[in-house]
C-alpha cells in the first residue's frame, strides 16, 4: 500500500467515525419513533395542587436540568386557602377560649357548691 492511500483510508475511516458519533449525538437529542412512543428519557407529571398555569418555562421535548422551574402556577388560589385557613384557626381559637371561659366558671360553680 502506497502512503496515500494510507492517508485517503485514514481520512475515510475518520469520517465514518465522525458521521456515526454525529448521528448518534442527533438521535440523543431529537426522538423520533414509528410508534408514537419517544425513545427519551420522558418524565411525566403530576398535580398534587391544582392551579391554572401563569407562565410555562420550557417547550415540548426541551431538554431540562434538575432544579430548573418548569411552569408558574397563580398564587390567588392559594392566597385564598391561606387565609379561609387563617379564618377557621381564628374561630377555633375563639372557640376553644370560649370552651375555657365555660370550664372555669363550671369550676367556680364547684367550688361555691362545695362551700356551701
Amino acid at each position: 500500500m502506497k502512503i496515500g492511500s494510507k492517508a485517503a483510508l485514514s481520512v475515510l475511516a475518520l469520517a465514518v467515525l465522525l458521521g456515526a458519533y454525529l448521528a448518534w449525538r442527533y438521535a440523543e437529542t431529537h426522538p423520533s419513533t414509528d410508534d408514537a412512543y419517544p425513545g427519551a428519557n420522558v418524565v411525566r407529571v403530576g398535580a398534587q395542587v391544582t392551579a391554572p398555569v401563569s407562565v410555562v418555562h420550557v417547550q415540548s421535548y426541551q431538554k431540562v436540568s434538575r432544579g430548573q422551574p418548569l411552569f408558574e402556577l397563580e398564587a390567588e388560589p392559594f392566597r385564598l386557602a391561606v387565609e379561609r385557613a387563617e379564618v377557621l384557626l381564628q374561630q377555633t381559637m375563639d372557640a376553644v377560649g370560649a370552651t375555657e371561659a365555660g370550664l372555669g366558671a363550671a369550676r367556680a360553680l364547684v367550688s361555691q357548691r362545695e362551700a356551701q
